[in-house]
């Protein structure tokens, strides 16, 4: 990506000092905040199944995550420890790549008459701001997609960016199938980074305007279709376990898989009186992450401030609001997660406000430092609560005790029933990714519907005997039919944790 602005040897010094202090800030924060294995804090139940997949060679929740997969599975070759470790690094690693491109961003928005060293200082305060927004903070140290989401969102915005400054005569070259190979591999990662995807298109299509328009709009849609052929990679790790979601060898299964069914019914499925209360948590959510001074140079950044390719802030505008409305319209309990991208934006238009700011007072050193000062000192009122909330959140040691309760109680040869997402993505990685208590069968008591999962079982457990096309009565069921076999039940929220009552 082309840095904007001088290109003397002091400029470049001064980037790689900005880059590399941001990297040691974060890389600190994170380091010693991490959380390298499974925890129910920080929305971080998804933890233990995308561990297990690993592990085990497996297919995580749909969409299957293919991206993460094959990009995590190449960085657990680097010997950094345990692999529950490795892939908790790997969350830090691409979050701290994520705020190092808001440094990228900001200079490349600069206008040209724009000192330099007011995009630098600014890219670097608004790169921190991002980073120690606690919901990124959160999900920088445990084992998560969302950090490479944020990475993915971060190397769009600044293709964007490229392919609208290098405008509609120059020459296709790689970068523009880089950008395109970018975009695919992004959607393997997470669906609603699509928002982003289409902003790239729309802008690469307005920009290029010429009698080339076909060829290069359909060269780009080509290299994202390439980037999509990841997915194919879901077939080859099918039925690895009873943790491994769906039947992707059908084109049937493939498509449940990849278009996330399962979650379908999460969409825009909010009560009226409820959609009021998630936006007002929406806009206090903003609030609470950047803080208001934070916020309020974040959005005048993004509305007011003048800036190169100035048809990307209209863009990201657009793309802030539908994913706003997704956020806000998604029924899970989780569903703040995805504001993310949201925060991404803010933080690109924090960059903006705040070198405007030295910009102005170019020539005047002290106000500038006392500029900077200020706004340094409201970044450390924002990053220490910041960090005391994600050292609570560390401390809480629940799914582990869990995880012990069950795994110490559970009877030999027990069949073990889990109700949800929590208790089964758990005891997963430590049953099948670990391999801790062999004797025992995990049987996800939702998953019981699903024929590929009932596939999966009688593969991995040959001795369980289950029933067949029965629509429901699984658990009558399967005392009935493994009579040698007691069977439990998990109880996450209450006590005893495990229940087993006697056979009659």
């Amino acid at each position: 990506m082309a840095w904007q602005g001088q290109s003397g040897e002091v400029e470049r010094w001064w980037r790689f000092v900005a880059l590399l202090s941001v990297a040691v800030v974060l890389s600190l924060a994170y380091g010693m905040t991490l959380v390298p294995g499974v925890t129910w804090a920080h929305q971080g139940s998804d933890s233990g199944d995308l561990l297990t997949a690993v592990a085990t060679g497996g297919i995580p929740h749909p969409p299957g995550y293919p991206t993460y997969l094959l990009l995590v599975e190449t960085f657990l070759r680097i010997p950094l420890g345990s692999m529950a470790l490795r892939q908790a690094i790997f969350s830090a690693a691409c979050a701290i790549f994520a705020a190092l491109g808001i440094v990228v961003i900001t200079i490349q928005l600069s206008p040209m008459h724009r000192r330099w060293h007011a995009s630098l200082i600014a890219g670097m305060l608004a790169a921190l701001w991002l980073g120690f927004t606690p919901l990124f903070w959160s999900q920088a140290i445990i084992v998560e997609i969302y950090s490479l989401h944020m990475l993915f969102c971060v190397v769009l915005w600044g293709w964007t960016i490229w392919l609208v400054q290098r405008g509609a005569t120059a020459s296709w070259s790689w970068n523009e199938r880089l950008a395109g190979l970018s975009a695919g591999l992004a959607l393997g990662n997470h669906l609603t980074v699509g928002a982003v995807v289409v902003a790239m298109l729309v802008i690469a299509g307005w920009t290029w305007r010429t009698e080339q328009w076909l060829r290069r709009m359909g060269a780009l849609v080509l290299w994202i279709s390439l980037g999509l052929l990841v997915y194919l990679i879901l077939p080859l790790r099918a039925g690895a376990s009873p943790a491994s979601w769906g039947d992707p060898q059908s084109i049937e299964g493939l498509l449940w898989l990849v278009s996330g069914q399962i979650y379908h019914h999460f969409a825009f499925q909010v009560a009226p009186l409820e959609l009021l209360e998630r936006a007002q948590v929406w806009a206090q959510t903003l609030i609470a992450q950047f803080g208001t001074p934070g916020l309020v140079l974040g959005l005048w950044g993004l509305l007011g401030v003048p800036m190169q390719a100035g048809m990307v802030r209209k863009a990201m505008l657009l793309v802030a609001l539908s994913i706003s409305v997704f956020a806000v319209g998604y029924g899970s309990t989780d569903a703040s997660i995805y504001m993310l991208p949201v925060y991404l934006m803010l933080a690109i238009g924090l960059g903006q406000g705040i070198a405007w700011i030295i910009d102005q007072l170019t020539g005047q050193p002290l106000k500038i430092g006392i500029a900077v000062l200020l706004l340094s000192l409201i970044l450390v009122t924002q990053a220490y609560p910041s960090s005391l909330f994600i050292r609570a959140a560390n401390r809480d040691a629940e799914a582990h005790h869990f995880i012990t309760a069950v795994l110490t109680q559970a009877p030999t040869g027990a069949i073990i029933m889990t109700s949800n997402d929590r208790d089964s993505f758990a005891l997963w990685y430590y049953h099948l990714g670990l391999g801790e208590r062999p004797d025992l069968i995990l049987v996800a008591k939702p998953l019981l519907p699903y024929v590929w999962y009932q596939a999966n079982l009688r593969a991995y457990y040959p001795t369980l005997q289950l029933p067949v096309n029965l629509p429901s009565g699984w658990d009558a069921a399967l005392i009935a039919h493994n009579p040698d076999r007691p069977v439990c039940w998990t109880r996450p929220a209450q006590s005893p944790l495990l229940h087993c009552p006697p056979k009659p």
